[in-house]
């Protein structure tokens, strides 16, 4: 059970870890709010993650037979998803700064409320295919569950998981926050983007590996 936990802890970091919308709308709220404001928005963030990975994690006990004998389908379709998430983040790269040393200017702190969270909970919301996501990394890194205490147990270690990852998010980014550069913004836009292309063919590799075997 310990394993399963430490898996569904990567699985929840893995799941917020690449750098798209609902991401970058955490880096504008971070680098001019400072982190109260970055990590405040990030909770939207995390509370759709955890809302996907619980309809993952039920779906999963429901139909683990399927996937025993559909693994293969599931990397395939997990994997080309991931690919075109990856291809859309490297296709969304701002265009290059008017100045080098253009950056964002921080802003006088607000109330911090929950219009914060709600604008990265609309924004994760209106991406469903990411529970498909969720549903391949459960796959990929072999969850199973049986009982309602040990599935409370996945889903709350891919909640912290997600705080982890925001945590230190907002920490790097409210450290760099006076002197961070669009090129900066471009670079890390463009890394992540190969990033998730390289789990997208990773899935697709574990999916021939299956299929050669079979």
């Amino acid at each position: 059970m310990v394993s399963e936990l430490l898996k569904a802890f990567v699985i929840g970091i893995c799941a917020s870890a690449p750098l798209g919308p609902v991401a970058m709308l955490v880096m504008q709220k971070t680098l001019r709010y400072g982190r109260l404001g970055g990590f405040a928005t990030s909770q939207g963030a995390s509370v759709v993650d955890t809302c996907y990975a619980t309809l993952s994690l039920l779906a999963l006990s429901l139909v683990q037979s399927f996937l025993d004998d559909h693994q293969m389908i599931v990397m395939f379709v997990g994997g080309t998803l991931i690919l075109m998430v990856g291809a859309l983040m490297l296709r969304g790269i701002p265009p290059k700064p008017s100045s080098p040393k253009q950056h964002f200017m921080p802003a006088e702190t607000p109330d911090i409320g929950w219009g914060f969270m709600g604008q990265a909970l609309a924004s994760g919301l209106s991406n469903p295919g990411a529970i498909l996501v969720h549903f391949t990394l459960f796959s990929f890194f072999g969850i199973e569950v049986a009982g309602l205490v040990p599935t409370i147990s996945i889903i709350a270690m891919v909640f912290l998981g997600t705080e982890f990852y925001w945590f230190f998010f907002t920490l790097l980014i409210s450290k760099c926050r006076e002197k961070f550069k669009m090129g900066t913004v471009r670079y890390m836009i463009m890394v992540s983007g190969y990033i998730v292309i390289g789990f997208g063919l990773a899935f697709l590799t574990n999916g021939i590996k299956i299929l050669l075997t079979s």
